[in-house]
């Protein structure tokens, strides 16, 4: 039988730190589809920020004919909650990128080339390293599989990372 290692409430912090923030992003990205998603009806953006950026310049511009009233108002809700859902992912990546750098080990995962805050903060949170834990076995491996499969809250940052 395996058990569960217990996490501290400051592992356990920052593994909700990262749910919020990936649960953001799927906002975000819902948000963002969404707009544009009712715009190809009748204007198409490029791909990418700076197309979305142009679709909100153009429902926000009143001048414009080409949206009947209740699109505008409707997209104007949608382009609202974007804003908001925007302002709370950045917010959440200031946290993650103060808990990466908060402790030693972060700040020296941190130098290796391609290894950022959000790995960092998995990483920390997730792995409990041999050298914080009981048996040392092998020093500097982590005492569970945690780049194996099992693992979502490493997996993905760890296959980006790649």
């Amino acid at each position: 039988m395996r058990f569960v290692e217990i996490k501290s409430s400051e592992q356990q912090g920052v593994l909700v730190l990262r749910r919020v923030r990936l649960m953001l992003m799927r906002q975000r990205i819902a948000l963002s589809n969404a707009i544009r998603g009712h715009m190809a009806e009748g204007l198409v953006a490029p791909v990418g920020r700076s197309g979305l950026q142009r679709l909100m310049a153009t429902i926000a511009d009143h001048g414009d004919d080409r949206l009947p009233a209740m699109v505008r108002a409707s997209l104007i809700v949608l382009g609202s909650q974007l804003q908001l859902v925007n302002g709370h992912v950045l917010e959440n990546d200031r946290r993650v990128r103060a808990t990466a750098r908060s402790t030693e080990l972060g700040r020296r995962l941190m130098e290796v080339p391609g290894v950022g805050p959000l790995l960092v903060s998995a990483m920390v949170a997730s792995v409990r390293w041999q050298g914080e834990a009981g048996r040392d076995h092998q020093a500097g491996r982590p005492l569970s599989a945690a780049a194996a499969g099992g693992r979502r809250a490493l997996r993905h940052p760890l296959c980006s990372a790649a």
